[in-house]
């Protein structure tokens, strides 16, 4: 049997593997969780068997996020987030020219794929979430056994493997983005996989707006059983309910420029045109740098998105550093939710949050909510506690926290 051939994408300093099987005339990416790897897959009956359809019916793009399988392994002390997770996923859909598709994700990939359809929601046609990837095989056949294990050890060593899943079960928590995610999804889920149980399959179908469950009899299906998942899966995918795009989870960053008004008086008109637009530039640069998307501007500062709460704070850092030699100061409020897409604007509670939480900093304090802080933990980043604040035209108490410098 010929392997396909193994390709690479770089992103940030590491490049993850994959591989593009089938020419059917839609595309099906799928994120494999820690213990797959890609060349040895198509030894595996999962690989051949039940994979084997899918790739006869769609173009199916499979790919080794880093710190696992063929891609680069990643430091102990720094396992990638579920944001730099999805950006993996993002830079394979670009590497192959795959504009919309289908996303599968399983066990640990699938808050991976959960997240990547609530921010790129354009770009997800359906959404399959599997978690019996554990054993596909039964216990009695030892050439199963021995090419799954195999495959496992090929995929990461025992510390790497630890470590990832020390941050997975440490850390992972998408329930509150569910309502977001609009598009057509089937959960499938059996009783016996590790780490999870019966009920988060029927939590993930309860939660999710256009979610299907179906029960699977066992983790390690017979061939038959096999089957009927894979014809169940195809027929989710061929059946297309077109859904309006009016929601996206998003993080939102306000900029505003430290006491503008009493410098615009001080220096006259046209010097603080002149200094206004170094600080357009200034900042700018920086969105483009960690790839924000300017929203607005509210003349002396910027309402931008981003699809990474990390990446949103850096720049927020970045544009403190910036502006440092035209001689102003920002304050700056990070919000991650829920936003109304009204064509190439956003609006909704999720903007006005960040908005009230940008007016309650200082000059070059960063403040997020405690949403975007609980999103980035493992990042590295640091933060102190600001306090708890009743937000105008905001529902409840919220709690605020600086980002350490």
């Amino acid at each position: 049997m010929d392997l396909p051939e193994t390709k690479y994408v770089t992103v940030d300093s590491g490049q993850v593997a994959y591989q593009v099987t089938g020419d059917g005339p839609e595309d099906l990416i799928i994120c494999h969780a820690l213990g797959w790897q890609l060349d040895l897959s198509w030894q595996v009956p999962f690989g051949t068997e039940f994979l084997g359809r899918l790739r006869r019916e769609r173009r199916v793009i499979e790919f080794d996020r880093r710190g696992s399988g063929l891609s680069d392994p990643v430091p102990l002390n720094a396992i990638p987030m579920w944001e730099e997770m999805t950006e993996d996923l993002t830079a394979v859909l670009d590497a192959v020219g795959s504009e919309r598709t289908a996303v599968m994700g399983f066990l640990e990939t699938g808050p991976i794929a959960l997240l990547f359809a609530a921010m790129h929601p354009e770009r997800v046609s359906h959404l399959v979430l599997m978690h019996t990837t554990a054993r596909y095989m039964a216990a009695d056949d030892p050439a199963a056994i021995a090419a799954y294990a195999r495959m496992y050890r090929a995929s990461a060593t025992p510390r790497s493997a630890a470590a990832q899943y020390n941050y997975v079960l440490r850390n992972v928590d998408v329930r509150r983005f569910l309502p977001v995610i609009q598009v057509s999804t089937l959960v499938l889920h059996s009783p016996d996989v590790p780490l999870t149980t019966l009920e988060h399959g029927r939590y993930l179908a309860e939660h999710l707006p256009c979610a299907t469950l179906i029960e699977l009899p066992r983790a390690d299906p017979a061939p038959a059983e096999m089957e009927t998942t894979t014809s169940d899966i195809i027929e989710f995918l061929t059946g297309d309910r077109p859904v309006e795009i009016n929601r996206v989870l998003t993080t939102i960053l306000f900029t505003d420029i430290v006491g503008s008004t009493e410098r615009a008086a001080s220096v006259g008109d046209q010097s603080w045109r002149s200094t206004l637009d170094a600080h357009d530039r200034a900042v700018r640069e920086q969105l483009r740098r960690f790839k924000g998307k300017e929203i607005n501007t509210t003349g002396d500062g910027f309402v931008v998105s981003f699809d990474g709460p990390a990446r949103a704070i850096r720049c927020a850092q970045a544009n403190n550093n910036a502006v440092k030699p035209i001689g102003v100061d920002l304050r700056m409020g990070l919000h991650t939710g829920e936003c109304e897409v009204r064509g190439n604007d956003l609006g909704g509670l999720a903007v006005h949050i960040a908005a009230r939480i940008g007016a309650l900093a200082t000059s070059q304090e960063i403040l997020v909510s405690s949403t975007l802080k609980d999103l980035v933990i493992g990042s590295g980043l640091e933060f102190t506690e600001r306090g708890k604040y009743d937000l105008k035209g905001v529902p409840g108490t919220w709690n605020v926290f600086a980002v350490a410098a």
